[in-house]
Parts: structure tokens; C-alpha cells; sequence
């Protein structure tokens, strides 16, 4: 999805000035974040359902304040992840933990992981 935005963004801004913006760039953006939007909704959807599905009545979300700052993943791989607006989901998934009665812990991530991954969600 941010693949196909940033393509077509950049061959509409092609040869042009910096700061143009236009009636198509704006269409292509609110798709776009439409689109993000659904992909969060149901993403916390998810987590919620396995919760309530398994009776687990308490949420740890491992939160690094500026996480994707001046990240190093690649150029291909900064257009895709960077993007990606991780504190949506996580707003999403809280407000969700307080319509459903689930605890919502946030911490730094340090203290989610030991070292190695382990996934609590098996799908």
C-alpha cells in the first residue's frame, strides 16, 4: 500500500516544483489513508478477538517513544515500514481494551522481550 503511494506520488511531483500538490495527489493520499485506516481497525480488531477468544484480560504493548526515527532499514524498506503509522494502532487497540474491559499496560519495549522473539499471538 505505502509502495503504491509513494510510486504514484512521485511520478505525479516528477519535473515539477517543490510543494506542488494538486487535485490527484490529494485523491491518491485520502485513498490511501482510508485504506491505513481499515488496515488499523482490523488489525486491532484481531488482537481484540484472539483476547476475548482466549480470555486474556490484560494487553502489554511494548512502545518506544520515536521508534522509527532516523531508522536505517533501506531505501526500499524505509518507504514501506516508516510510513506505517504504528501509534494509530496502538490508540486503536487501547480504545478497543477499554470497550472490551482488557487491561492496557504500555511499557518501553526493553522490558517486553528477553533477548529473543516470542510471539504471545499464534494465528
Amino acid at each position: 500500500m505505502n509502495r503504491w503511494y509513494n510510486k504514484q506520488v512521485s511520478t505525479i511531483k516528477e519535473n515539477k516544483p517543490t510543494g506542488f500538490w494538486s487535485n490527484k495527489l490529494a485523491a491518491i493520499t485520502e485513498k490511501r489513508n482510508r485504506q491505513i485506516r481499515d488496515g488499523i481497525n482490523k488489525a486491532a480488531r484481531i488482537v481484540i478477538n484472539h483476547c476475548l477468544k482466549n480470555q486474556i484480560g490484560t494487553i502489554v504493548f511494548g512502545w518506544n517513544k520515536g521508534q522509527k526515527n532516523q531508522i536505517e532499514l533501506g531505501k526500499k524498506s524505509n518507504s514501506e515500514f516508516v510510513p506505517i503509522p504504528t501509534a494509530r494502532l496502538k490508540e486503536r487497540i487501547a480504545q478497543l481494551c477499554d470497550e472490551y474491559g482488557i487491561i492496557f499496560i504500555e511499557t518501553e519495549e526493553s522490558y517486553t522481550c528477553r533477548g529473543e522473539w516470542h510471539s504471545p499471538l499464534r494465528f
